[in-house]
């Protein structure tokens, strides 16, 4: 559930929450995850919504480097062709596609 203030004294509450939160990642140094894995995906297919930007997007491109070929989901094709195309101007042996797909709609599933 994202959280949404409508008025100034709730925006107010929401910074001194998201303040709050950071001083708790720095206090108990929370773990940093990453991926230390190198396996080769050579001949997989991988099926990724939302990777026209952020998480997705970053993930797309990992697993470009390992061999897998990408199917990216998007409800936007546009935005789908740009991410495509930065992925494969920083991998250019990326093998990597998109399909329209919204999920929201069980028609486009």
């Amino acid at each position: 559930m994202y959280a949404n203030a409508t008025d100034d004294k709730s925006a107010q509450k929401l910074w001194e929450l998201s303040e709050d939160l950071v001083k708790l990642e720095d206090e108990y140094k929370l773990p940093k995850k990453n991926c230390l894995s190198q396996k080769r995906l050579d001949g997989r297919v991988v099926i990724i919504t939302g990777a026209n930007a952020g998480i997705g997007k970053e993930t797309a491109y990992q697993l470009s480097l390992r061999g897998a070929k990408i199917i990216i989901g998007c409800r936007d094709e546009l935005r789908a062709e740009n991410a495509i195309k930065e992925i494969v101007s920083r991998n250019p042996n990326a093998n990597i596609i998109h399909i329209k797909l919204d999920l929201s709609s069980l028609q486009s599933i």
